[in-house]
């Protein structure tokens, strides 16, 4: 897991279900260097395409070009590696990424979430939520941190020690309303996030 500065990396994924593209390359990855999003692919040896375009969505509904590499791509004798930065990713949101390698279509997404630390260490998103809390936590050295979870009027509904960054909590047993989640590092530092639970 690469991390630097302020950004995180929390998710790399890649969906199920490949496609021609997906299967004339031998690797595709995103990874988060810096707060930019590293992109690289390999096409197989043999194959070839016209054109590259690089996109990148934020819902899966809607891809936009962010790059392209234009004319053949691609060796008839070896593989070829590319490289493409995203300089400006959305940042706190899921961003998805996928090539269209010329008459060989698109290929299946990769994603990514950068995460900017900067105002707050903590992130709850979605944020109000119904059943499942996801928690993304500044925490880049795996501190052992003490998380609580509070009503508005201070009581204590649930606490607990971790050294994870990113954690998923059954909301089942908070009422509707708002909530304070809050960190304590080993440094005796506190954050906190409000959040809200809508059923």
């Amino acid at each position: 897991m690469h991390r630097v500065c302020a950004f995180s990396l929390f998710v790399l994924s890649w969906f199920p279900g490949l496609t021609q593209a997906d299967s004339s390359l031998s690797s595709f990855s995103a990874s988060v260097d810096e707060g930019s999003v590293l992109l690289i692919w390999t096409l197989e040896a043999g194959s070839t395409c016209n054109g590259i375009s690089v996109q990148r969505s934020t819902d899966l509904l809607t891809f936009n070009e962010i790059g392209n590499i234009a004319g053949i791509c691609g060796s008839d004798d070896q593989p070829v590696t590319y490289t493409f930065s995203d300089e400006r990713p959305v940042l706190n949101a899921e961003n998805h990424y996928r090539l269209e390698l010329g008459q060989l279509g698109y290929t299946s997404t990769r994603v990514v979430d950068v995460s900017d630390f900067s105002s707050n260490k903590i992130q709850i998103r979605p944020n109000p939520i119904a059943a499942t809390l996801v928690v993304r936590i500044d925490n880049a050295r795996f501190e052992l941190l003490n998380c609580s979870i509070s009503d508005l009027s201070g009581k204590v509904m649930d606490q607990f020690s971790t050294r994870e960054d990113l954690l998923n909590l059954s909301a089942s047993r908070l009422p509707s309303g708002i909530f304070i989640f809050s960190v304590v590092y080993e440094d005796g530092a506190v954050y906190y996030s409000k959040f809200a639970v809508s059923r």
